[in-house]
């Protein structure tokens, strides 16, 4: 798993990123990837869809263990 490091995008980008629950430290993981179309991911125990777009500007860093 993984944790929400930053966003990158203009204020509404970021603005509905924090809505659906991707903000600073938020755990995230990977469900659903298969190298095209909409990435699959788990955050604060929604599954959400993102656009490969929308995810190439979700930064995130390895959990603390």
């Amino acid at each position: 798993a993984a944790q929400v490091h930053s966003l990158t995008g203009e204020h509404d980008f970021c603005s509905r990123m924090a809505n659906l629950g991707f903000t600073a430290g938020a755990p995230v993981t990977v469900r659903q990837n298969y190298g095209r179309g909409p990435i699959v991911v788990a955050v604060r125990g929604t599954l959400v869809a993102l656009g490969r777009a929308e995810a190439s500007r979700i930064f995130v860093r390895p959990s603390e263990v």
